[in-house]
């Protein structure tokens, strides 16, 4: 996906956010009935995505599991650590949808923008 004059990496967010969610939307409600046959949830989709920085999602996760999982210091997110953040973005901002950001340099493509 290419975007021309974006003005902050926010709207590059809402723009992504965007996307993703009416992309799904449609789906759910095009096809509710075939989901519904194969047992497939329809999701949660707030009108705000939660956003948080790599950091932020760590010590979200060192909380919910209750200091059974500790990321904190980690340089990205395990398949543990992911799932757990989506428990919590459900449970917590009743939503299916969370969005994370701040990885170090190291983990991101040689031509991304540092932000």
């Amino acid at each position: 996906m290419e975007i021309g004059f974006i003005d902050s990496f926010e709207e590059l967010l809402d723009a992504l956010e965007l996307v993703g969610t009416s992309i799904i939307n449609e789906v759910s409600q095009k096809f509710e009935k075939i989901l519904k046959l194969q047992g497939v949830e329809m999701p949660l989709i707030p009108v705000q995505i939660p956003r948080l920085t790599l950091k932020e999602a760590q010590e979200i996760i060192f909380k919910f599991s209750q200091g059974e999982r500790d990321p904190r210091g980690e340089q990205d997110l395990n398949a543990t650590d992911e799932k757990l953040i989506c428990e919590w973005a459900k449970k917590e901002k009743q939503s299916d949808f969370v969005t994370i950001t701040h990885f170090p340099t190291k983990k991101r493509a040689f031509y991304s923008l540092p932000i």
